[in-house]
């Protein structure tokens, strides 16, 4: 199939993820608006994180994010037909960078990419 529809297997693992990407956009700014307006979020977090409308204090949900991500390429990598090694260690190389942008992010919404990946 992918040699008569001239597919190339990075580029279709590239597609896919930009196909997701307004509903993941939408889940995002809608968490982020939730932690700003929504008054629960203060009160509605789990062990060390109580508050989801502030950043993790302890930075333990960015690297988990960062952890499930990874878990998630490397399961890909695993059950693809034809792996791309090339795309595999991009991604992997693309975690730390991920890890630092998430720092800032609310806990509600690291807890939600946690929850998605």
């Amino acid at each position: 199939y992918k040699e008569m529809n001239e597919l190339k297997p990075g580029l279709s693992t590239l597609w896919s993820s930009i196909a997701q990407m307004p509903l993941f956009i939408t889940f995002f700014f809608s968490c982020r608006w939730f932690a700003v307006e929504e008054p629960s979020f203060t009160t509605g977090g789990l062990w060390w994180f109580s508050n989801l409308a502030i950043p993790d204090p302890y930075y333990i949900l960015p690297v988990v994010t960062g952890l499930t991500m990874l878990a998630g390429i490397e399961i890909g990598q695993m059950i693809s037909l034809s792996p791309n090694k090339t795309m595999t260690w991009i991604f992997r190389g693309l975690m730390l960078p991920m890890v630092y942008v998430v720092l800032d992010f609310t806990a509600g919404v690291q807890l939600y990419w946690i929850y998605t990946n």
